[in-house]
């Protein structure tokens, strides 16, 4: 784990185990010094003038995965997801943002005005209008349906641009990476945030820890995890047990 504290639990156990950041999944200015806290879920790029993204050292390329993302402090950040192509993850550069990455393989929320308009989704440079700006305190809400390959965003439990993740048909269509893959199988898909300025965490089914609070435990239908909102049905927390039987 990262920068481990022992007021810092989570629910793995031997036979189960969750995400968390890794220093080997990260983009941007890789110079800065590592600012990964609370076991490896809280993000923090506070009082430094560069964007990182942070993937979760766990991805999936089949199944139905729902994770949330709370704004700590700061709010120029993006949350999404990132697949990764027959020819690898992109290269390191600086200043990379998530849905800046280029070939359209990432898909991003972004939360306040960053040279595009606060509430926009990004992917492969562009932005367009999409759902409602957020702050400090909020949290990003994630479907990712590998099933229909869609992809849904939410604020604080509300899904966003007229999304329902238990449609199989709404959201954004993210069928680029099921042909991105090698041969017939897909490509590995990641969730992932970036951060300027900013401080952001994870909560990928662990529950409470650290500065990420639930005031109202919600669990998916198969009972493993524990997030703030309401998990869509179908959709579960990403970790090994799950991986296992739903992940491809």
């Amino acid at each position: 784990p990262v920068n481990f504290n022992p007021k810092d639990q989570t629910i793995d156990t031997p036979s189960n185990s969750f995400p968390q950041f890794n220093a080997n999944f990260q983009y941007g200015d890789i110079g800065a010094p590592s600012k990964m806290k609370e076991g490896g879920r809280e993000f923090v790029i506070l009082g430094n003038n560069y964007w990182r993204t942070v993937m979760l050292n766990m991805a999936a390329r089949a199944g139905k995965w729902y994770c949330e993302w709370k704004i700590n402090e700061g709010n120029r950040t993006q949350a999404g997801i990132v697949y990764q192509s027959a020819t690898g993850l992109p290269p390191t550069a600086d200043d990379t943002v998530l849905g800046d990455w280029a070939g359209g393989i990432s898909w991003a929320y972004q939360s306040q005005d960053q040279g595009d308009t606060a509430g926009d989704l990004v992917t492969g440079g562009s932005a367009s209008s999409f759902g409602s700006s957020l702050t400090a305190q909020d949290t990003f809400c994630i479907a990712l349906d590998l099933e229909n390959d869609r992809l849904h965003f939410g604020k604080n439990g509300t899904w966003q641009n007229s999304s329902d993740p238990t449609s199989g048909s709404s959201g954004i269509d993210i069928s680029a990476r099921s042909t991105a893959g090698a041969a017939s199988t897909p490509a590995w898909v990641f969730f992932a945030a970036s951060c300027f300025n900013s401080n952001i965490g994870v909560n990928a089914g662990q529950g409470d820890m650290g500065t990420i609070t639930i005031a109202s435990a919600q669990s998916p239908d198969d009972g493993i995890g524990v997030f703030e909102y309401d998990v869509p049905a179908g959709y579960h927390a990403l970790c090994t047990k799950n991986l296992a039987l739903y992940g491809g």
